[in-house]
């Protein structure tokens, strides 16, 4: 006899929102949870603007709406929780893309989401690719950017925080200079840009607002190019020195115009 295989039953879109709304809860509420009374910070929704998906790609939008799927995750998250919830939307940037307008449809997308008056988006965080640049008018309309992402964010008033800090750096020519193959006064370039990154975070973002800064790693591979505190040898690099600066002359005073 011939398998006819699984049988399929196609749902209405109203049965397909109902069963992923129910699905939807039930993972939040153990994600919640699983934080107990001590973690009352999350992402709620992250990489709005995902380059990589392709028409095979999930997507709750889909089935619940732009605007719905998160309203509903923002409303799922506050109600398993007994702490009072900031909940952040996420979005990764690349220094290679328009940034600021991405921090722009970043911000509008949060805005369109709780213009129903009862979703509520906390803060913004941001993972943050960003490319050191050998070519300095390249390098200064890097920075220009940086500034531009965080003036637009402050300008919010809601909390701001940076995560998964990388840096990789670019040679004159264009090409990415791997971790193994880069020179002392390339990478010490790289250590002085995060340097700026954390001072202009410390200076634009209001000290109340101001929700931290983690990196995307602490150790370098062997065969990659992304720069970081430790090579894959573990021997501390010049970026360690870099993000140490960030800090130090953040809590002296930084003065932008002396940079």
């Amino acid at each position: 006899m011939k398998d006819k295989g699984d049988e399929v039953i196609e749902k209405t879109p109203e049965e397909k929102r109902a069963i992923l709304t129910d699905e939807m809860g039930k993972w939040i509420k153990v994600m919640v949870a699983s934080g107990g009374d001590y973690v009352k910070q999350w992402n709620v929704v992250g990489d709005l603007f995902d380059s990589t998906a392709d028409a095979n790609t999930f997507a709750w939008a889909d089935y619940l709406g732009a605007d719905g799927y998160a309203r509903t995750a923002v409303r799922l998250a506050r109600e398993a929780s007994k702490a009072d919830l900031t909940l952040f939307v996420s979005g990764h940037l690349s220094q290679y893309d328009d940034m600021v307008d991405a921090t722009n449809r970043l911000i509008a997308t949060a805005d369109s989401w709780q213009s129903d008056g009862s979703t509520r988006i906390d803060g913004f965080n941001i993972g943050l690719q960003a490319v050191c640049a050998e070519d300095a008018d390249e390098q200064q309309a890097n920075k220009d950017q940086i500034t531009g992402m965080l003036e637009r964010l402050a300008a919010t008033g809601k909390p701001v925080r940076l995560s998964a800090l990388d840096v990789i750096y670019e040679d004159r020519t264009g090409n990415i200079v791997a971790a193994s193959d880069i020179a002392p006064v390339q990478r010490e370039r790289a250590a002085d840009y995060l340097s700026f990154i954390i001072r202009e975070y410390m200076r634009i973002i209001p000290a109340t607002l101001q929700y931290g800064i983690s990196l995307a790693g602490m150790t370098e591979e062997a065969t990659g190019n992304h720069l970081r505190p430790w090579t894959s040898g573990f021997e501390r690099t010049a970026i360690y020195e870099g993000l140490a600066n960030g800090l130090r002359q953040s809590a002296a005073g930084y003065d932008k115009t002396q940079h």
